[in-house]
């Protein structure tokens, strides 16, 4: 699903019109990236926990060129649903 199909169907479920909740949508996904960047978590209950993760430093090659380069250890956004929500894929 992409963010219109996803903008479509919340605005369908929700009766609010496809600009206020791309307007809604575009807010959250932009407050969850400054958050993180932050170095802050979000929780969601009953839903998900967004934070980041530590990559620790490590060498990488690049087979094309038969290069090995050193990756900086640096952090990534992640994303752990709630338990009740990994259940109902079970």
């Amino acid at each position: 699903m992409r963010k219109l199909e996803l903008v479509k169907a919340i605005s369908e479920d929700t009766g609010v019109d496809v600009a206020t909740v791309s307007a809604v949508l575009e807010s959250f996904m932009q407050i969850v990236k400054k958050t993180l960047l932050k170095g802050d978590s979000i929780f969601l209950r009953h839903f998900a926990t967004f934070t980041t993760k530590r990559r620790a430093a490590k060498k990488a090659r690049i087979i094309s060129k038969n290069v090995t380069i050193d990756v900086p250890a640096h952090d990534i956004p992640f994303m752990k649903p709630c338990d009740e929500w990994v259940d109902e894929f079970k």
